[in-house]
Parts: C-alpha cells; sequence; structure tokens
C-alpha cells in the first residue's frame, strides 16, 4: 500500500530500488547496511512522498517483511524496533532453488 508504487509489488524495485533479491542483497554486503541503518532510514525517508508519516507499527511490518521476503529467519518473538541490535543483515541468507522456486533469486 505505501512501497509497492516505487518499490513493486514483490520488492522488485521501479522508479525506487530493489528491496529483495540480488541487488539488495549486493547493496547491503557492499555497504554492510546494518539493521538499525535500514529501519532509520525507512522511518524517517519513507514513504517517498509521506517520510516519517506511518506509524511505528506499519514500519516495523515493513521492515520484517523485507526480511521476510529476503529469506532472513523469523525469530521466537514477535519483531520489536526496540531489539533491532538484535537483528543481524549480515551474513546474507543463502538461498537454495527450492525456496525460491528460482535459480536463487
Amino acid at each position: 500500500q505505501n512501497c509497492a508504487s516505487c518499490h513493486g509489488m514483490n520488492l522488485e524495485g521501479l522508479s525506487g530500488p530493489p528491496l529483495a533479491g540480488d541487488v539488495f542483497k549486493n547493496d547491503v554486503e557492499f555497504n554492510k547496511i546494518t539493521a538499525s541503518q535500514l529501519f532509520g532510514f525507512i522511518t524517517t525517508q519513507m514513504p517517498y512522498d509521506r517520510p516519517g508519516r506511518l506509524t511505528k507499527e506499519q514500519y516495523e511490518l515493513i521492515f520484517t517483511y523485507i526480511l521476510y521476503r529476503n529469506h532472513y529467519p523469523s525469530g521466537s518473538t514477535p519483531f520489536s524496533s526496540s531489539a533491532l541490535e538484535k537483528v543481524k543483515l549480515l551474513p546474507f541468507p543463502k538461498v537454495d532453488d527450492k525456496q525460491t522456486g528460482q535459480n536463487g533469486r
């Protein structure tokens, strides 16, 4: 609802960058992006036309959806932004063909 017009229905990227897949993986790895940095950017800069206007819960759901779409494992408790230091974006999860239904993407 708030992301697809720029990032695509499958987070493949349109006018905004991809938030899932190889391009996102390469960006996270190259820039060594932390969970706190990613969440902070999302909460202060997104959505592009209304930055910072969503609720804390909406931002948390968006963040966890990005993690889910990139095959990060789920934790044993619901995500809360107060626990960002426990979320590690690196190493990026390895994805096999069985998880994606394609060639590792």
